[in-house]
């Protein structure tokens, strides 16, 4: 019993190590933000709200919209204007989906953001 119990759990721990997105994590437009990089730092997850949310004083370096969700950013505080785009590979997306970024570049400082369920 001890045996099948201890399989189980690797196989769980393996299985959401092979995907950062679960869709079982968090809630959809859902956001986790920490101040460095690789999500380290100090942390916070914030849930679901659609309203613009912006940040004093606090720029994050790692952003992680949680699954089925997305985020924009602003570079100011009223998320107005042209959003903040981010390149994935070779394709350049405003919309930051799970698992985000864990190195939002230097020169970006993020200001605001709003994140929403769905695509």
């Amino acid at each position: 019993m001890q045996l099948a119990y201890l399989t189980l759990l690797v196989l769980y721990i393996y299985a959401v190590a092979a995907d950062p997105c679960p869709a079982n994590m968090g809630l959809p437009g859902g956001v986790y933000i920490c101040s460095d990089k690789n999500f380290t730092g100090q942390c916070t997850w914030m849930p679901p709200r659609p309203a613009c949310r912006y940040f004093d004083g606090f720029h994050p370096t790692s952003i992680g919209p949680d699954p089925g969700g997305y985020c924009l950013l602003w570079r100011n505080h009223t998320c107005e204007g042209e959003a903040i785009s981010f390149w994935f590979g070779k394709v350049q997306a405003e919309k930051l989906y799970c698992p985000g970024s864990g190195d939002v570049p230097r020169g970006v400082q993020v200001g605001s953001f709003r994140c929403f369920a769905g695509e």
